[in-house]
C-alpha cells in the first residue's frame, strides 16, 4: 500500500497514527465490529490508560454483545450513560463477588501496572464502595493488590484438608466398628 505523499514529506512521525486512525474509522464505518474490536484491543494493551479509548472499546464490545467485557471497559472509562449501566452492573456484580480484589484483578494489565491517580475519580470511588481501601493517588494498583491479597486456598491446603477429612472418616469408621464388636459381645 503506497504511503500518502504528505506523510513522506511533511510529518513522517504522524503518518502511522493517521493510518491507524483511518483503519479504525474504516472498520467502524463499514460495520466491521470484529476488526474494530481487534484494533482497539491492540491499542488497549499497548497504550497508557485513556478514558476515551476505554469508552470507545466498551461501546464496540457492547455493540458486539459482549456485555461483561463491555462493562469492564465502560466502568474503567468512568463515563456513565444510561445505555452503559446494565453492562457496568453486570461486570461489577460478576467480578466483585469475591471482593474488590477480584474486580481489580480482572482489569487489563496496563491498568494494574498504573497508579490509582490514572483512574477517573468516580472509578476510584466505586472501588472504595466495593471495599477497596482508600489509597494514596501515587501508589501503584498492583502494589495495593499485593498488600491485600484475596483469601485463596492454595493447592497444598486443599490436599491437607482432603487428607484430614479422610483421616477423620477412617477414625470414625474404626470407632464405629469397635463399638459394634463390643455391642455384639465379642
Amino acid at each position: 500500500m503506497p504511503k500518502r505523499q504528505d506523510c513522506q514529506i511533511e510529518q513522517p512521525s504522524q503518518c502511522g497514527a493517521v493510518n491507524k486512525r483511518n483503519k479504525l474509522q474504516t472498520a467502524l464505518s463499514d460495520g466491521n465490529l470484529g476488526r474494530a474490536r481487534e484494533i482497539l484491543s491492540g491499542r488497549v494493551t499497548s497504550s497508557p490508560f485513556s478514558s476515551q479509548l476505554y469508552e470507545q472499546f466498551g461501546v464496540v464490545l457492547l455493540q458486539i454483545g459482549d456485555y461483561s467485557e463491555a462493562g469492564k471497559f465502560l466502568f474503567l472509562s468512568g463515563v456513565h450513560r444510561p445505555e452503559y449501566e446494565a453492562a457496568i452492573a453486570l461486570f461489577v456484580r460478576r467480578y466483585s463477588r469475591a471482593g474488590w480484589q477480584s474486580l481489580v484483578e480482572s482489569f487489563p494489565r496496563r491498568v494494574k501496572r498504573g497508579t490509582w491517580r490514572a483512574l477517573p475519580a468516580n472509578v476510584r470511588a466505586a472501588l472504595e464502595a466495593n471495599g477497596a481501601p482508600r489509597q494514596n493517588d501515587g501508589q501503584y494498583i498492583f502494589k495495593t493488590l499485593r498488600a491485600h491479597p484475596v483469601g485463596r486456598i492454595s493447592c497444598w491446603r486443599m490436599v491437607l484438608l482432603f487428607l484430614a477429612i479422610l483421616l477423620a472418616g477412617l477414625l470414625v469408621s474404626v470407632v464405629v466398628a469397635y463399638l459394634h464388636v463390643l455391642a455384639n459381645g465379642g
